[in-house]
């Protein structure tokens, strides 16, 4: 099961079940998020010029998920939550 994007529950993603998480902590900073993480561990802050956007940003997680699933696990059932 995957995780992408905003997560309102208290404890980890990977606590929660999921294998795979990106989480957005600062949910006002959709260009340069400081606070975010992949796998319940700190990512680096994306600075304001990179020309980042959280929703293609958690978009691409997914994507990458499920790529990863369909090379790994073509053969199981998986569970993906995205929530924008």
């Amino acid at each position: 099961s995957y995780h992408s994007g905003k997560w309102h529950v208290d404890g980890e993603r990977l606590a929660a079940g999921f294998h795979k998480s990106y989480s957005l902590e600062d949910h006002n900073r959709l260009f340069s998020p400081q606070q975010h993480l992949e796998d319940d561990r700190p990512a680096p802050p994306i600075t304001k010029d990179a020309g980042h956007y959280v929703t293609v940003g958690i978009t691409e997680h997914a994507l990458r998920c499920l790529d990863e699933h369909a090379r790994d696990h073509a053969d199981r059932p998986f569970f993906s939550y995205v929530a924008y």
